[in-house]
């Protein structure tokens, strides 16, 4: 399922570059869309995706992003590849 419905909604995003678009969809698809977008990360197993929820994900360059997940931003670390922070030192 998650093969089909991805592919589907990134034929509908090519067509459409620079566009906003509304997909409604059942829990399962959302699910499955958000799973993919953050390898896994997401849904974690105390987030629910309840009926009426709503999620941002971006498409770009073949790529699907989640970037907001029910009402807050999918900007956790485990979510994204950040780099590696420099090491601190004391101020001298």
């Amino acid at each position: 399922m998650r093969q089909r419905v991805h592919e589907a909604l990134m034929e509908i995003a090519e067509r459409r570059p620079g566009q906003a678009l509304i997909v409604v969809a059942h829990g399962g698809v959302i699910s499955s869309l958000v799973r993919y977008a953050t390898d896994g990360a997401r849904p974690r197993p105390d987030e629910r995706i309840p009926n009426g929820s709503v999620h941002y994900f971006s498409y770009a360059d073949g790529h699907l992003r989640l970037d907001e997940f029910n009402g807050a931003p999918a900007s956790e670390p485990a979510l994204e590849a950040l780099p590696e922070a420099p090491a601190l030192t004391p101020p001298s």
